[in-house]
């Protein structure tokens, strides 16, 4: 009986925690982070691995994603998917590092097939030269449910 009540037990923990880390809260979250993580080129990284990361972003965005970035006149728009993975291997073979971390996420809302995630970035890129852009600010990503799962569609900054 009691290794009846203890499989039982462990039966109903594993189930609320499967549906904790499907739900698509966990699930917006956990692709915002892994956007940021893409975006992310350490110093010593290589060539060929930064470019395979382009594939990696080309799986979490729409065919179109709208851009909202004030600071940045050319990063404004509606842009096709290709136009942000070719802006990002330029970026992969020019930028010395960049680092987007999440210092926090404020809200995640979910409405059906559509999620928004606001969060607080901490983002610096450094370029080939001395160029520097370090900037934290508040963003907001609009995320899409598609047939293969969420999709960036919007993103929003504010410094």
């Amino acid at each position: 009986m009691k290794r009846l009540t203890l499989i039982v037990a462990v039966l109903i923990l594993l189930a609320g925690f499967l549906v904790w880390w499907f739900s698509p809260t966990q699930v917006v979250a956990r692709r915002t982070r892994e956007l940021c993580q893409v975006l992310t080129l350490e110093a010593d990284s290589r060539a060929a691995g930064r470019s395979l990361r382009s594939f990696k972003l080309d799986g979490l965005l729409q065919p179109n994603v709208e851009l909202d970035i004030p600071s940045i006149a050319d990063a404004n728009g509606t842009l096709a998917r290709s136009e942000i993975g070719s802006t990002f291997t330029w970026l992969c073979n020019n930028a010395k590092e960049t680092r987007f971390k999440i210092e926090r996420i404020d809200a995640i809302f979910v409405d059906r097939d559509l999620a928004n995630v606001r969060a607080r970035i901490e983002a610096r890129v450094l370029l080939s030269g001395t160029q520097v852009i370090d900037s934290p600010g508040d963003a907001s990503f609009t995320w899409r449910k598609a047939e293969d799962g969420w999709r960036l569609e919007k993103v929003s900054w504010r410094e």
